[in-house]
């Protein structure tokens, strides 16, 4: 089994301690926020820490480049539909709709599948339902059944609670 390589690396600078210039850094983080440059290839070219960069764009970078994009369940089934019918690859629904990783689309695809499947057995198995007929007596008769049961079991604790003197029942006041 092998190990995947994490993006998130340490420092590989020869010596880590050297401060980086205000003007070095600004420059990395447009270059970053302009598409120049990923944050994985910024840690690569000047071999910083992945987190060194995420804190850079949190204190240097504008706002729209550090926040997350959160997309409704509802965009993310959009997203992952244009995917699945060939209307958007991966990489041009993460240009058009500012998402940060691949896999994450890929994720919207897998769970997008699923739902549909899921729907097309449930809509298969309620079509079944529909084409048995007699299916809505023996139910009947079962829910008949059960209220007897019930009916039966009431009676039952009514009995214990006259005879033996306990309460059996849950007061409705009584704190949980």
């Amino acid at each position: 089994m092998t190990k995947k390589s994490s993006k998130h690396v340490g420092s590989t600078r020869s010596n880590p301690q050297v401060k980086f210039s205000k003007k070095q850094i600004h420059a990395i983080v447009e270059q970053i926020e302009s598409g120049a440059l990923s944050r994985t290839e910024a840690c690569q070219q000047y071999g910083m820490a992945y987190g060194t960069v995420l804190d850079w764009m949190k204190r240097y970078g504008t706002s729209a480049a550090t926040k997350r994009v959160q997309l409704s369940a509802q965009q993310q089934r959009q997203v992952a539909s244009a995917v699945v019918e060939g209307r958007m690859s991966v990489k041009e629904a993460q240009a058009a709709y500012h998402i940060a990783s691949g896999s994450t689309v890929r994720r919207w695809v897998r769970v997008y599948k699923q739902q549909n499947r899921e729907l097309a057995a449930l809509h298969q198995s309620s079509s079944d339902m529909s084409s048995l007929p007699d299916t809505n007596n023996q139910q009947d008769k079962e829910l008949q059944q059960e209220r007897l049961k019930i009916a039966a079991l009431e009676a039952m604790i009514d009995l214990a609670e006259q005879h033996y003197t306990i309460s059996i029942r849950k007061k409705s006041g009584a704190k949980q």
